[in-house]
């Protein structure tokens, strides 16, 4: 019984502990700011622009995630 005890009060004592983690600091955002007098085509530019970077990015990340599963042995459905 004093063992049962023990083990609950040790469980206890971890959660109590690990809520004692400091608060996180504030963080800072910085949002772009565009002139008002942008032309529609300078944004339609800006989007490209910004999606291109966003798809090369993101197939990046899919080519690191297909290594991984490569060296893993994990079948995946586009292999080369």
């Amino acid at each position: 019984m004093a063992l049962s005890v023990g083990i609950t009060a040790l469980i206890v004592l971890g959660f109590y502990h690990d809520s004692m983690m400091d608060q996180p600091k504030a963080r800072i955002i910085y949002a772009e700011s565009w002139p008002s007098t942008r032309t529609d085509e300078e944004i339609i530019k800006q989007n490209i622009a910004d999606q291109k970077k966003l798809d090369a990015k993101r197939l990046e990340t899919q080519r690191s995630y297909q290594r991984l599963a490569d060296k893993l042995g994990i079948d995946y459905e586009d292999k080369k």
